[in-house]
């Protein structure tokens, strides 16, 4: 055989070679990964909302509060809103934060006052005597439950300082939530437990993150390009930028155009305005034939995150198989989850798998 046939046949093979693996990546890639809280917590960070709550007890106390946060509410109750100290806002911090940027009060600048003010409304809009535990889809949803006119009423403030009333509390909530998420994840890389189901796809599906964490890049080095942080994400504690700014928010009725006209519009969560800054991941999607929900909460039908959720079964059709992590569901929550992908258009098959089980040390 001469040197150009062993030539030709080589290059040919390199070729079909180059050819399998491509085919193989876009196989591969009709999977679609849901990663929210209960991944975090598979890989044993504590970051359920009471976890949230004791971390702003405890940093203000390191730093000398004195305040009774376990009676705030009896507090309230007694006096209404008018001995709440108000921290001021300054037009930098609103300034940067409209530009897309984190810039805020801060736990370590010992502003306290801030702290206990942005702790107090949340106990206010969270307390309820019959719930003992409170879910991040019950936390946000009772956001719209925080009575900022009656608390300047209370404190003989013109309703014309509304809008900056609204605007203390958003800062010290993205300050809250940077600084706790932070702290579990400064060094995610030395996590002991992996999940067999991640590192068996890796680079090889798409993942759309609610999650504020770095798991998937540091721990298991996930590309960017395979990812969206729909949400946002804490990066570093030094590091200002639009990925450090937090999407946290109740779900809004009202019309997308006229959101930026409610008093409180900065604490609503824009799933419609978000999806379309992020569509091009979405349009990225090939129809699936697998999506697993790995620790996002499908169980209530009213999250507003459902934009997503009916943009993803877009890309499904009845071959698809949806797979939902069954840890700690009910019967009736099965049930639920399945009612809710059907009413959001989903017409393939739903699966409950522990996903927990997939994980090693």
């Amino acid at each position: 055989m001469s040197h150009l046939k062993i030539c030709n046949i080589v290059l040919l093979l390199f070729i079909s070679i180059s050819w399998y693996n491509i085919f193989q990546e876009v196989e591969s890639l009709n999977t679609l990964f849901i990663i929210g809280n209960g991944f975090d917590m598979a890989h044993q960070l504590n970051t359920e909302y009471n976890d949230f709550r004791k971390f702003i007890i405890d940093t203000c106390k390191e730093f000398g509060s004195k305040f009774d946060f376990n009676n705030a509410i009896n507090r309230i109750e007694r006096e209404g809103f008018k001995n709440l100290t108000i921290p001021e806002v300054n037009e930098d911090s609103k300034r940067s934060f409209k530009d897309g940027g984190y810039y805020g009060y801060n736990y370590h600048e010992g502003n306290l006052e801030a702290y206990e003010f942005f702790f107090t409304l949340t106990e206010y809009a969270n307390h309820d005597k019959n719930v003992d535990f409170i879910t991040w889809n019950e936390f946000e949803k009772n956001l719209s439950k925080i009575p900022f006119k009656q608390i300047l009423k209370d404190n003989n403030i013109c309703l014309t300082k509304l809008n900056d009333l609204v605007w203390v509390y958003k800062l010290c909530q993205n300050a809250a939530f940077f600084d706790w998420i932070y702290s579990k994840i400064h060094n995610p890389e030395e996590i002991k437990v992996r999940s067999k189901l991640i590192d068996s796809y890796s680079n090889n599906a798409f993942y759309l993150v609610f999650n504020y964490t770095t798991v998937l890049e540091r721990k298991y080095n996930i590309i960017k390009d395979r990812i969206c942080n729909i949400h946002g994400q804490v990066t570093n504690s030094d590091q200002i930028g639009t990925e450090n700014n937090l999407v946290v928010g109740f779900k809004s009725e009202v019309p997308l155009i006229l959101q930026d006209f409610l008093h409180n519009f900065l604490l609503i969560k824009p799933a419609r305005k978000l999806l379309k800054e992020n569509i091009d991941f979405f349009n990225r999607l090939p129809t699936l034939e697998k999506v697993y929900d790995f620790g996002l909460n499908i169980v209530p039908s009213d999250i507003p995150d459902i934009p997503y959720l009916k943009e993803i079964i877009k890309h499904t059709d009845s071959n698809t198989k949806f797979y939902v992590n069954d840890y700690h569901l009910t019967e009736q929550n099965k049930n639920d989850i399945q009612n809710n992908l059907k009413n959001w258009g989903y017409n393939g098959a739903v699966q409950f798998i522990n996903m927990m089980q997939n994980l090693r040390l």
